[in-house]
């Protein structure tokens, strides 16, 4: 059995004020927070063993 992660990717929303992280791995699964930490808690599941973040905080 093979184990797999997923990749989550956090933005900064300038337009609501806070971080945004999506999971491209599973769909549908975007939550916000104040925070990095706070918003990917949210995307976190039992099913995502490793995290990698990859930052993308660009101006829209």
């Amino acid at each position: 059995m093979r184990k797999k992660g997923y990749s989550i990717i956090v933005n900064w929303s300038d337009e609501e004020n806070c971080f945004v992280a999506q999971s491209l791995g599973k769909t549908g699964c975007i939550s916000k927070g104040k925070s990095v930490s706070a918003a990917v808690m949210d995307v976190q599941s039992p099913v995502i063993k490793k995290v990698r973040l990859t930052a993308g905080w660009q101006k829209s």
